[in-house]
C-alpha cells in the first residue's frame, strides 16, 4: 500500500491528494507515521525505515511497517504473515492504544514463549508480574511505562516442533526486533528455542538483547552472540545456571557412582548438553557403566524403553535410569512405557525439565507410574527460602493464581523481567536511540557497587544507582545472587536435589549445592 492511498483522520492527506489542509504536525504523524510533518498546510512523507531499530534511532521508538515508521503499535491484521506475532499478548492490556513515541509513550520490550504450555505460561506470569510491579512503582527512570509484547513460539496446544517451531521463533523475533525494534527480548524458555533465536538474531543483525531465564544448555555459554567482534558484550544473557553445574551435581552427588545407568536424553541442545556433562563427570573410576539412549520428543517411547530393557552384552543391565527431558509430559510418557516392564523397579532420576507439578504429580496417573515418580530424585535450580521469594510467591499467587513452588525457574523468570528493566534504565541515560548493545552494557554493571535486592521496594534506589555516579550496583535476585559473567552472560546459581512429597502434591528438597 502506498501513502497516496492512506486517509488522514481530521481532513489532512498527502499534498498530492486534493483535500483539506493540515494544521499541525501531530495530525500528520498520527495519520501517516513518524517524521510526517505539516508543511505549508500539507503532510509530508513519514520517515523511511528498514527496521524498527531505524525508527528508534531517529525518534526513540516506532514500528517499521511497509518501509515507514509508524507511531502506533500495529494491529495483528496489519503485519505481514512472514513476521507475524502469533497469539500476541500485551502488558499492559491497553498497550495498543498508547503512542509508540513522544509524550506518554511506553518503552516496549519483547518476549517469546509457548503460551499454550503450562510451564511456559507459569514462567511468563512471573515476567508479567515484574512488568506490572515496575509500572505500579513509578515506571522507568524517566517516568515512562514499560510495555511488554509477547509472541508465541509453539502454536495451538504448544504442539509445533522441529522446522515449524524454528519458523515460529524466527517470525517472533522478526516482529519484535525487526518490526518493533525492541531493545530486549525475554525468552525463549528452552535451550533449543534460545539457540534458534540467537542464531536468527545474528543472521538478521538485530541489535537486540536476549535474556532467557531457563535455557540451560552449556552450548549457550560458547554460542557466538556479538554482531561485531569489537563489541564489548554479547547479546545473549541468562538468569539461570548453565547445566555444567546441574550435570556435575547429578554425577557426583545424586546418581550412585557404582550403579550401571541408562541415560535417556532428548536429542536436542538441552538433552545433549546436560547428558554430556553427566557422562563426562562419571568418567573417573570407580564407576558403573553408563549407556546413553537419545530420543526424539514425541516419539514412540515404547521402542526407547524396549531398547533400555534389552541392553545387550557386554554391557551390564541398568540399575537405574536417568531421564533428561525438557518437558514433564514426555517424562511421564516414558515412565508410563517403563511401568509394565522390568524397568519399573529400577531407580529413577530426573532433571529440571521434569519439575512441573501439574503434569508430573497428576493424581489421575496410573498407580504404577505414581509409585515410580514417588521414589525418584531430581535436580533443578534451588527454590529460594528468602523473605523476598516469599513475597514474590504471594504476589504471583494473588495476581495470576500461580504457585511458584510447582515449577522450576519461576524466580529466575521474575528476575529476568527486572534485569531487563535495569539494563534499559542504564541504557536510556545516553538518550532514546539506544539498542540492545547498550542494554547489555547495563547488565555488566549489575555485579558491583551498592547492594540492591530485586523487586519493587528497591526500584527507586536501583534507578538512582544506574543513572548517577559510576552507574552500577550489585543485585541480589529473588532466585539468589546474580553474579553475571559478562563474557558468557551466565549467572550461576545453586542447584537443589528434590523428590516428591509423601502426599504426592508437591516437592521436598533433599539437598542444595552452591557453585
Amino acid at each position: 500500500m502506498t501513502l497516496a492511498t492512506l486517509a488522514l483522520g481530521g481532513g489532512c492527506m498527502l499534498s498530492n491528494i486534493s483535500v483539506d489542509k493540515c494544521s499541525e504536525a501531530a495530525d500528520c504523524q498520527a495519520a501517516f507515521g513518524l517524521g510526517s510533518t505539516c508543511d505549508d498546510g500539507y503532510c509530508t512523507d513519514p520517515a523511511a525505515c528498514d527496521s524498527g531499530q531505524a525508527c528508534r534511532k531517529q525518534f526513540g521508538a516506532g514500528a517499521c511497517l511497509a518501509g515507514l515508521c509508524q507511531a502506533t503499535l500495529p494491529a495483528p491484521s496489519e503485519v505481514p504473515v512472514a513476521v507475524t506475532c502469533p497469539a500476541e499478548l500485551r502488558e499492559p492490556a491497553d498497550l495498543g492504544t498508547l503512542p509508540m513515541a513522544g509524550p506518554g509513550a511506553p518503552l516496549i520490550i519483547g518476549a517469546i514463549w509457548a503460551q499454550g504450555d503450562p510451564f511456559d505460561a507459569a514462567q511468563g506470569a512471573a515476567v508479567r508480574l515484574a512488568v506490572r510491579e515496575i509500572n505500579n512503582t513509578g515506571g522507568l527512570n524517566n517516568g515512562r511505562k514499560l510495555g511488554l509484547v509477547v509472541c508465541d513460539n509453539a502454536g495451538p496446544d504448544a504442539a509445533a516442533s522441529d522446522a515449524e517451531r524454528t519458523a515460529l521463533n524466527e517470525a517472533a523475533l522478526d516482529y519484535l526486533a525487526g518490526t518493533l525494534g525492541v531493545p530486549a527480548v525475554i525468552g525463549p524458555f528452552t535451550s533449543r528455542d534460545a539457540l534458534a533465536v540467537v542464531n536468527h538474531m545474528l543472521a538478521q543483525r538485530y541489535p537486540t538483547l536476549i535474556v532467557s531465564p531457563s535455557a540451560t544448555t552449556p552450548q549457550l555459554s560458547a554460542q557466538p552472540d556479538k554482531l561485531d567482534p569489537s563489541d564489548e558484550y554479547g547479546l545473549f544473557w541468562r538468569t539461570c545456571s548453565s547445566d555444567e553445574l546441574q550435570g556435575q551435581v547429578l554425577a557426583n552427588h545424586v546418581v550412585p557412582r557404582a550403579d550401571n545407568m541408562a541415560v535417556a536424553y532428548s536429542n536436542d541442545p538441552y538433552g545433549q548438553g546436560l547428558s554430556n556433562v553427566f557422562l563426562l563427570n562419571r568418567a573417573t573410576p570407580p564407576v558403573g557403566e553408563t549407556t546413553p539412549f537419545p530420543f526424539e520428543i514425541g516419539a514412540d517411547y515404547t521402542s526407547l524403553v524396549g531398547n533400555i530393557e534389552a541392553i545387550a552384552a557386554p554391557h551390564p543391565p541398568a540399575d537405574g535410569v536417568l531421564i533428561v527431558s525438557p518437558a514433564a509430559a514426555d517424562t511421564v510418557a516414558i515412565l508410563t512405557a517403563m511401568s509394565t516392564t522390568t524397568l519399573a523397579s529400577k531407580a529413577i532420576f530426573l532433571t529440571d525439565g521434569s519439575k512441573d507439578a501439574q503434569t508430573l504429580l497428576d493424581s489421575s496417573l496410573p498407580a504404577a507410574v505414581k509409585t515410580m515418580i514417588s521414589a525418584a530424585q531430581g535436580t533443578a535450580p534451588a527454590v529460594p527460602t528468602s523473605p523476598t521469594y516469599a513475597q514474590f510467591k504471594a504476589e504471583l499467587q494473588a495476581t495470576f493464581a500461580v504457585n511458584a513452588d510447582e515449577y522450576g525457574f519461576m524466580a529466575n523468570s521474575y528476575d529476568a523481567g527486572w534485569v531487563v528493566a535495569y539494563g534499559v534504565v542504564y541504557a536510556s541515560v545516553a538518550g532514546d536511540g539506544y539498542d540492545g548493545r547498550n542494554v547489555a552494557e547495563g547488565l555488566a554493571h549489575l555485579t558491583s557497587g551498592v547492594a540492591v535486592t530485586v523487586g519493587p521496594t528497591s526500584w527507586a534506589n536501583a534507578k538512582l544507582a544506574l543513572t548517577t555516579g559510576n552507574k552500577e550496583m550489585n543485585i541480589d535476585g529473588v532466585s539468589g545472587p546474580l553474579d553475571f559473567d559478562s563474557t558468557t552472560g551466565d549467572a550461576p546459581g545453586p542447584i537443589a536435589v528434590w523428590k516428591v512429597n509423601a502426599t504426592f502434591d508437591g516437592f521436598d528438597i533433599v539437598d542444595v549445592f552452591v557453585p
